[in-house]
């Protein structure tokens, strides 16, 4: 069990951490990202079974079909309102 989202998405959904990276940094050189996608390639034969992620909650668990992404959202969306609850008094 994880509340790491980073560990999440690329350990448990093999998500590419270097794709992650650039996505959080804003892109990369073209050379930093044709060296990392070579090491990605490798890398990625070494694994093969991907994990799956679930939400407990309310006495359930629930897989989560759009893994760590999804968790994010529903957490994004629930401070968004407590947000807007807090303001409006």
């Amino acid at each position: 069990m994880t509340h790491d989202r980073w560990f999440s998405r690329v350990v448990v959904e093999g998500a590419n951490f270097h794709a992650l990276r650039r996505e959080q940094a804003g892109g990369l050189s073209e050379s930093s990202s044709s060296e990392e996608s070579s090491e990605d390639a490798e890398n990625s034969e070494e694994f093969s079974a991907l994990g799956k992620t679930y939400r407990v909650g309310g006495g359930k668990v629930t897989e989560l079909s759009g893994g760590m992404v999804q968790y994010v959202g529903m957490v994004e969306r629930k401070l968004a309102k407590r947000a807007k609850a807090l303001s409006a008094k």
